[in-house]
Order: C-alpha cells, then sequence, then structure tokens
C-alpha cells in the first residue's frame, strides 16, 4: 500500500482565485490533482463538481441502461484502471455536453491526473497540463506522464493552455501509465504552476532532505515554487511508496 501521503493546493501571488483542486478517496484508493478553467465562479465550481462526482462513479459501468455511451475496455490494464478509464469518459461527455448549452464567457474544463491503487501497482491517467514524476530507488526523478501543453508547439511563449481537457472538445487525448509500487520511494503529482518555477531534480532533492513530514517538504516545494510573482495556482500531491 501507500505508506503516506499530502496534498496541498493553493492559489498562488498572482491570481485571486484557486481553480485547482484534488481528489483523495482511500475507500476506492484514488488519489490526484485537478487544474480547472473558466474563472471565478465557474472553473472552481465546475471542479469541485467533478471531484464528489468521480468519487460517485467510479467502480459504476453505466447506471442508466439506455445509454448510447460504449463501454472502453483495454485487456492490457487492470480491472481498477478500465473502471476508472470509463469512469473518466462518461463524467468527460456529460461536462462537454453541458458547455455545449452554454455561452462561452460560462464554460468551464480541467486538466486531470488521477490515479487508482491496486495490488501492487498504481495506474495513473492523466489529460491536459498536469505533470506525474516519481522518484526511482537510485534517488533519481523520472518522468512518468508530462504536460500536454501548447509549450510543445510554441516553446518561447510565456502563456500555454492544455491542448487537450476534460469538458473542452469532444474528442479527448488521455496518458495512461502503470508502475510498480516497489519501483520507487515517492510519487509526485503538480499542476502547471509549481513546475514553471522548480525542476523535478530540485523536488527529489527537498523530498530527500524531508523524509520524515511530507507536509514540511509540500510546503518547502510551493514556497519555492511561489518565488516568481506572476505563478500560476499550484498543486502538489507526494505519494510515499
Amino acid at each position: 500500500m501507500i505508506k503516506a501521503y499530502y496534498v496541498k493546493s493553493i492559489q498562488g501571488p498572482f491570481y485571486n482565485i484557486n481553480e485547482d483542486n484534488y481528489i483523495v478517496s482511500l475507500s476506492n484508493r484514488l488519489f490526484g490533482i485537478v487544474d480547472g478553467m473558466g474563472g471565478s465562479g465557474i472553473g472552481d465550481r465546475d471542479v469541485e463538481v467533478f471531484i464528489e462526482q468521480l468519487k460517485q462513479n467510479y467502480g459504476f459501468i453505466n447506471k442508466d441502461r439506455d445509454a448510447t455511451l460504449k463501454f472502453y475496455y483495454d485487456e492490457k490494464r487492470s480491472v481498477e484502471c478500465n473502471f476508472l478509464l470509463n469512469a473518466l469518459y462518461k463524467m468527460h461527455a456529460d461536462w462537454f455536453k453541458s458547455n455545449s448549452t452554454k455561452v462561452i464567457s460560462q464554460r468551464s474544463a480541467a486538466s486531470v491526473l488521477i490515479a487508482v491503487e491496486h495490488d501492487e501497482n498504481i495506474s495513473i491517467i492523466s489529460v491536459g497540463s498536469n505533470s506525474a514524476y516519481y522518484l526511482n530507488s537510485q534517488n533519481e526523478m523520472i518522468p512518468l506522464l508530462v504536460p500536454d501543453d501548447s509549450s510543445n508547439l510554441f516553446p518561447n511563449s510565456l502563456i500555454k493552455w492544455p491542448l487537450s481537457a476534460m469538458g473542452m472538445t469532444e474528442h479527448i487525448q488521455w496518458q495512461i501509465r502503470e508502475i510498480k509500487k516497489s519501483s520507487g520511494k515517492a510519487i509526485f503529482f503538480f499542476t502547471d504552476g509549481v513546475l514553471d518555477n522548480l525542476k523535478p531534480k530540485e523536488v527529489g532533492e527537498i523530498f530527500l532532505t524531508n523524509q520524515v513530514s511530507l507536509k514540511d517538504c509540500c510546503n518547502k516545494i510551493l514556497l519555492q515554487a511561489n518565488a516568481m510573482k506572476f505563478s500560476d495556482n499550484q498543486t502538489a500531491m507526494i505519494l510515499k511508496l
């Protein structure tokens, strides 16, 4: 099992609201972060709704017997990973449908990175601009999932946006990884506001000097990430293996 976890989400020094959020459901062994878009009273609200719905929908293939949404199954993935992916597919379809009835200024979307723990493995599903790293037994920070955002197309731009996100477009591009818990010391999840100002190697060094307290480790990561005054909302989650 995951030995310990800690997560913290802050609005950062630039914005007046925090559209980031996170999910921890110990009963379902779900851990994840969400980076919302849409503005005050829209993005932050809809992210909270998404989190509560995911807790309810995970494990249910479909409650509507007349639904036409196809069931997705990948025999290479675990049952838990398939359950999570189907829940996310359904929620994305509902979110996109809801957005299509609204004017643009009232629409919302989110970059989502969710993990489910099962047996000896952890499955991680991501869409959008969040990232995941793990610290291996050699104390190296290894990327698991990298942001799918505009920085890949416009590397010199100061502004970036996700190329795919929950609720944003009809079709969505998932990234999926499954790893063995025994392969490393910790897993880190970050919204894009954290690694804008902090290198993954620096995160690993902070963790290795603050392993006793994940809270202290997380606070130091966000403190260092806040060094720049234009920093975005920031969420960091640490899973100790």
